[in-house]
């Protein structure tokens, strides 16, 4: 694809210089294992090292010594400890780099979202927003996107920006520091102040061959095309970002929208982490630009078909380094792909811990709520399943019409049918279900204290 974009690159240095990098990207996708690890190594000892002689915090956390010496990429992780989301927010002025070793340079700040009930700034450098541009590339012809039609962009937007009923047109699909060439036109919409029947209209009206967006709304986009027996738009294919996506959506988004879904799994803090897989729904690390570490209970990498806490290290970021930083994330580990490549594979991703519901006796696992079997019940526009005590779990549904005593103890015995133990499910009817001010939805929120890593 790369070979027949070549004749498009805007003829000015810095367009050749951003399409040369793709072409790295290119080759490094098919590093071996070998490869990826001594890689991986120089990179995070020059971080490291230059973290621990030059930040105050590092300085004070971690030996330059057992980093040098370490022969493997195991040994310098061993050498460094885990960054928590609390330390991070809490270390903010110490973790910052006063002076950057050429040509990284400071380039402002990047906030979470908040929806772990936690905001943390990042300070982030040019050399980490080059990097996150080229996987910006990447991520579209890894999705076999056409960059001449259409795309529509539904998400959470400034304040007065984006607004219904005409949102916001471009001329290209990202600056030319993602796309050294001309593109098709984007057109975006916020989510903060648009119900879904007007996302439905703006689709009708653009009619995009792209979409990308949050799974929730792609979820509602879905029931509504199966409500109508219609498509918003003649789409090919549908990027999702910032929430998970289960295969329970990725069915409902080929059967109602007849698009795919092509997911990426990123955070403000680190950038792009992994990628889906070109041939098939798991999802390849960005090993070039980070570390990304499945660790269980004990601190231990995880083994494929494992699920554990996800800890990574962005390699490029000096202006505030961020070592084995733990993201408050779940992922489960999958087998060597069959595609070929060798970045390591997520077979899912699992959420928050906060997504995780708990048993009376302590344990956690993550829940399946069966909304396709509700759906038959009872037609219901959104819904969100809440954890408030041991045995208690309140489902919120927004339905298109009352809901009867004998709809209702059906649905609780299908939420329960997933479920290892019986819960008292008490169901509520509301007019809307209010989203989080990072704009993110959660099919499943705990609100119980929080339990040890487990």
């Amino acid at each position: 694809m790369l070979d027949g974009l070549r004749p498009a690159v805007r003829p000015d240095a810095d367009s050749r210089r951003v399409f040369e990098s793709q072409l790295r990207l290119a080759k490094t996708e098919w590093f071996t294992a070998e490869e990826i690890e001594r890689y991986q190594l120089a990179h995070l000892k020059n971080l490291a090292l230059f973290a621990a002689r030059n930040i105050p915090f590092w300085r004070a956390s971690i030996a330059a010594e057992p980093i040098e010496q370490a022969a493997t990429l195991d040994q310098a992780l061993s050498a460094l400890p885990i960054l928590s989301r609390a330390a991070l927010r809490d270390n903010l002025a110490v973790l910052r780099a006063t002076d950057l070793p050429a040509p990284h340079q400071a380039a402002g700040e990047r906030t979470s979202s908040g929806s772990t009930g936690m905001v943390v700034a990042v300070t982030t450098s040019n050399v980490m927003l080059t990097w996150q541009d080229a996987l910006a590339f990447r991520t579209q012809l890894w999705a076999g996107r056409d960059l001449q039609r259409r795309i529509a962009l539904i998400r959470k937007y400034p304040k007065g920006m984006a607004e219904y009923p005409a949102g916001l047109a471009q001329p290209d699909w990202a600056p030319p520091s993602v796309f050294p060439f001309a593109t098709g036109p984007a057109f975006h919409l916020t989510t903060s102040s648009t119900s879904v029947a007007e996302q439905w209209e703006w689709l009708e009206r653009i009619s995009p061959s792209y979409l990308m967006t949050y799974p929730s709304i792609v979820r509602a986009l879905a029931e509504r095309a199966a409500a109508e027996g219609k498509q918003p738009a003649p789409l090919r294919g549908i990027t999702t970002v910032g929430e998970v996506v289960d295969p329970e959506l990725r069915e409902l988004a080929v059967r109602h929208l007849d698009a795919p879904i092509y997911d990426v799994y990123s955070s403000e803090e680190t950038g792009t982490m992994a990628l889906q897989c070109p041939d098939c729904s798991a999802y390849h690390v960005q090993a070039e630009a980070l570390i990304l570490e499945v660790l269980d209970r004990d601190g231990r990498p995880c083994r494929p078909g494992d699920t554990g806490r996800v800890v990574v290290t962005p390699l490029f970021n000096y202006a505030m380094p961020l070592l084995r930083y733990e993201l408050g994330d779940f992922a489960l580990v999958g087998e060597p792909c069959l595609c070929g490549r060798a970045l390591p594979v997520l077979e899912r991703i699992m959420g928050r811990r906060r997504n995780m519901l708990t048993l009376p006796d302590g344990r956690t696992f993550w829940p399946s709520f069966s909304a396709r079997r509700l759906q038959k019940i009872v037609p219901i526009r959104e819904h969100q399943f809440r954890q408030t005590a041991p045995l208690v779990i309140e489902a919120l549904l927004v339905t298109e019409a009352p809901v009867s005593a004998a709809q209702e103890c059906a649905m609780r015995d299908i939420v329960n049918a997933g479920l290892p133990v019986r819960f008292d499910v008490r169901i509520h009817r509301l007019d809307a279900i209010p989203r989080p001010v990072s704009g993110k939805y959660e099919e499943f929120v705990s609100l119980m204290e929080p339990l040890p890593v487990v």
